[in-house]
């Protein structure tokens, strides 16, 4: 197996488990709350910790965003507004980062479209995470690997 790094970090034959804390979108759209997960991660001595990235008018078509969403723990009417409302701004992105750097963590997210790999590109992410559900998503994939960083790909 070939070694790679990830920031710092060397992954392959004789090297330590990479631990990846999966914040993914459970900060409900609150910055407060993200912080608190990175607080976890770091305490629980993880080595990454990963939210996600979307861009919902890319990944969700209209009909989807305008679709009802009744929902006890729903945070909108619709669909969109209810994705929406889940998301962090660009901005707490960086906070974020900066945030779990100082706690001695590398900061990833999952992009789940272009636009966001291009965000994650400036954010200055050391590697790309691929969700689950874009595992087969060809043109994604591609254009992660237009990077040239490595891409950690979530098999469920």
């Amino acid at each position: 197996m070939t070694t790679i790094s990830i920031g710092e970090r060397l992954i392959g034959d004789g090297q330590p488990s990479l631990i990846i804390a999966e914040a993914g979108i459970n900060h409900q759209g609150d910055i407060t709350i993200a912080r608190q997960l990175i607080d976890v991660a770091a305490a629980a001595q993880a080595d990454v910790v990963k939210f996600q990235k979307r861009t919902i008018s890319r990944i969700l078509t209209t009909a989807g965003l305008n679709a009802p969403y009744e929902h006890r723990n729903s945070f909108g009417k619709t669909y969109g507004e209810h994705t929406r409302a889940l998301e962090l701004e660009r901005q707490a992105y960086h906070e974020l980062k900066t945030y779990a750097e100082a706690q001695g963590l590398i900061f990833m997210a999952s992009a789940w479209d272009e636009e966001s790999v291009d965000f994650l590109e400036e954010l200055g992410v050391p590697a790309h995470k691929v969700a689950s559900a874009d595992l087969t998503n060809l043109p994604l994939l591609a254009y992660m690997a237009q990077t040239g960083k490595p891409i950690l790909l979530s098999t469920g």
